[in-house]
């Protein structure tokens, strides 16, 4: 079984390296997710689309940090973002294709 990271709403799981890296639209620079309380879960890590799942890819660990839950420090590797009860917003900060 593949690890899974979880900091109140947010679920990173792992997944295999099998992905397709051709078909990653990147979508952001960061991650926010935010919850009920309006309080904002934050990755600063590249955000990509594949079909639809939402990515995170890690080339070096990153750590996901929310006011009211400890940080998770979250190894390299491409874990895909779910979320039990709310809604991610990304950043972008990349230009935009035609």
């Amino acid at each position: 079984m593949r690890p899974a990271y979880r900091q109140g709403d947010v679920v990173l799981k792992r997944i295999g390296a099998s992905i397709d890296f051709v078909n990653l639209v990147r979508e952001s620079d960061r991650l926010e997710v935010s919850g009920e309380t309006g309080k904002v879960h934050v990755l600063e890590a590249p955000v990509y689309r594949h079909g639809s799942q939402l990515l995170v890819v890690l080339e070096k660990p990153a750590t996901i940090e929310h006011p009211d839950h400890a940080p998770i420090v979250l190894p390299p590797g491409v874990y895909e973002v779910t979320r039990t009860r709310s809604e991610v917003r990304l950043f972008r900060s990349v230009p935009a294709r035609d």
